[in-house]
């Protein structure tokens, strides 16, 4: 029997009338084009006590929600028509009971800015639900200071297809103005925040003397939060799918009788299970192919630190696949090359082999700041890359058995790229007995091919993530959605707030993490879905991100085949120990066009 799949699919239960009867809802509309993000007057409804919320998605308005009160037109009116654009607004009462479900939850989503949390802080900014954990705060690391520097922040929304996002933001202090890069809009132009009595964000006031914060992250630089952490209940509630489910929880027990938010189940699917059998076999695989070909370390650094680095990774392929490498200064073609440089900041744009192509030879680059005090973790992905360039070269696919998909026919696998602003549309099209080859096909109004209609379909929306064409002409299309799996955070509280730790057992994994773990397939009407999660069998306590869930779409009355392409993605090989989330032939295409990039550029 099937554990259900949890998604962030909302199911809502909303009592419209009794949500009429405690709040109005307001609908501000600008007679000009659009509604600035970040516009102060987005924030300026907050200065009333009365106002519970703001929810604004984009265009020429956005929604105030307020305690029910006669006199809250007036009071609105009073604070939005002072305003720069209070010229240009209009505001009008909306009919609860005949209002959009969308802009109702997003409304009530965000009233939880005012909520009051000893673990959490919730800030309902320019129409938004934003939230953060103390424990992110970053601060200054000077000695006797305590500045704070980042506010590393969640934002939850709700998509036009009642889903839940979940995104990560960073406000970050005027302190570091020059760490960011600054294209469309100047730092002047961005709206200001401070944080208030209670450490939540709020608009700064002309009044304010402290350091502001601006939605902006500095240059290189990006804020990392886990999808889930189950080591123990503090780090559990400082992941995303903790937070959400204190929020789930909070929002339910605030509005009990008016809404009620759960995550729907997916009952019906079948699964691919990834055992640890498969990690093994992928190993073995990638060890037979490395006996059956010589491996040749090219130090392009050329010092004392390169040196013992090519060596210490002589050794690690020697303990770790029991072959013998040799360390030169030149790659050579018969050879799979492992070429030691330095990092892309230390060439600075100027003679920088990263950019240098190898033409008919299998060259991987590994870079000495990067892995010099971590080359054994380094090793295995470079060791997988360096193969998948060896089976470019060779054209031949050696690290699958291709006969084992029962695919006696040619199948090609399609990615849309931009190279030097220009879209192009590269294949590979494989043979049944694991021979590809890769083909470009452009967009030409006045030329009919095999591969016309998967270049029109690039062309007529964005959210493809690759096409996979059979040879009788039948075409299945990936597309990339909004829609990830949840685990069972409820219940994963429950424990964690009881102490136990242990949830990564064969039975408590099952009814616990069933969700994001190895590959499960579904239908709904003519489309499948898939997702990849991590592997169950020895899964680890932190996931970094969510299992995301594509959708594989039929063209014109093509049948969907996508069942006998699963075993494209439980493979290994691919993401260092990881499931695929796209049919491996996609990395090897992916490979492809990156040397025909490097080739432009």
């Amino acid at each position: 029997m099937n554990i259900p799949i949890k998604t962030n699919q909302l199911e809502i239960d909303m009592d419209q009338n009794a949500l009429d009867k405690k709040f109005d809802v307001f609908k501000v509309e600008t007679t000009q084009e659009y509604f600035k993000y970040g516009a102060l007057i987005l924030d300026t409804p907050l200065l009333c006590n009365q106002v519970r919320s703001v929810y604004f998605d984009s265009g020429r308005c956005f929604y105030v929600l307020m305690e029910k009160n006669t006199a809250n037109i007036f009071l609105l009116k009073d604070i939005l028509l002072k305003t720069d654009d209070g010229d240009n607004i209009t505001i009008g009462a909306m009919d609860i009971q005949a209002a959009d479900k969308r802009v109702l939850v997003s409304l009530l989503l965000n009233g939880l800015g005012s909520y009051d949390c000893r673990l959490l802080r919730f800030n309902n900014l320019t129409g938004h639900l934003y939230c953060f954990h103390p424990k992110w705060i970053k601060k200054s690391s000077r000695e006797n200071e305590s500045k704070i520097l980042k506010i590393p922040c969640l934002k939850f929304a709700v998509t036009r297809d009642m889903r839940l996002t979940i995104t990560v933001h960073t406000f970050t202090s005027e302190l570091l103005k020059k760490q960011m890069i600054f294209d469309q809009r100047k730092f002047e132009q961005y709206p200001k925040y401070t944080l208030s009595a209670k450490n939540t964000l709020r608009r700064k006031l002309n009044t304010d003397t402290d350091a502001c914060f601006i939605l902006r992250q500095t240059q290189n630089d990006r804020t990392e939060i886990p999808f889930m952490d189950i080591r123990n209940l503090e780090k559990f509630e400082s992941s995303k799918m903790g937070m959400a489910a204190n929020i789930l929880a909070r929002f339910n027990d605030r509005y009990k009788g008016i809404c009620r938010l759960e995550f729907q189940s997916i009952n019906e699917y079948t699964a691919a299970d990834s055992p640890k059998s498969l990690v093994k076999e992928n190993r073995r695989t990638i060890q037979k192919l490395l006996t059956e070909n010589k491996i040749k370390i090219v130090d392009c650094v050329s010092s004392d630190d390169s040196f013992t680095f090519c060596n210490e990774i002589k050794e690690i392929l020697k303990e770790k696949y029991g072959m013998k490498a040799t360390v030169g200064k030149r790659t050579a073609g018969d050879c799979l090359n492992l070429c030691v440089i330095h990092n892309r900041a230390y060439y600075n744009g100027s003679h920088d082999p990263h950019d240098k192509v190898y033409d008919g030879t299998a060259v991987q680059h590994i870079t000495l700041e990067n892995f010099k005090d971590n080359a054994d973790a380094a090793i295995t992905t470079v060791i997988h890359e360096l193969l998948i360039k060896r089976d470019i070269v060779h054209k031949r696919i050696s690290l699958f058995d291709w006969s084992s998909t029962g695919i006696n026919t040619e199948i090609s696998f399609g990615m849309q790229a931009a190279i030097l602003g220009e879209k192009r549309y590269f294949f590979m099209k494989i043979k049944p007995d694991g021979s590809f080859d890769f083909e470009e096909h452009k967009f030409d109004l006045f030329t009919l091919n095999d591969y016309t209609d998967c270049v029109n379909i690039f062309t007529d929306t964005n959210d493809v993530a690759g096409i996979i064409r059979y040879e009788n002409g039948d075409i299945n299309i990936i597309r990339k959605t909004s829609w990830f799996t949840i685990p069972e955070m409820e219940e994963i509280h429950k424990k964690l707030t009881l102490g136990d730790t242990c949830l990564r057992g064969k039975e408590k994994r099952r009814a616990l993490l069933s969700s994001i773990t190895d590959i499960k397939l579904f239908e709904q009407g003519r489309r499948k879905y898939y997702f990849a999660g991590i592997i169950g069998e020895g899964m680890r306590a932190v996931v970094n991100s969510s299992a995301n869930i594509r959708m594989i779409e039929p063209y014109k009355n093509a049948p969907v085949k996508f069942d006998d392409l699963l075993p494209l993605m439980n493979v290994t090989f691919v993401r260092n120990g990881q499931l695929t989330v796209l049919p491996f032939p996609f990395k090897y295409l992916r490979e492809y066009i990156l040397s025909i990039q490097q080739k432009n550029e």
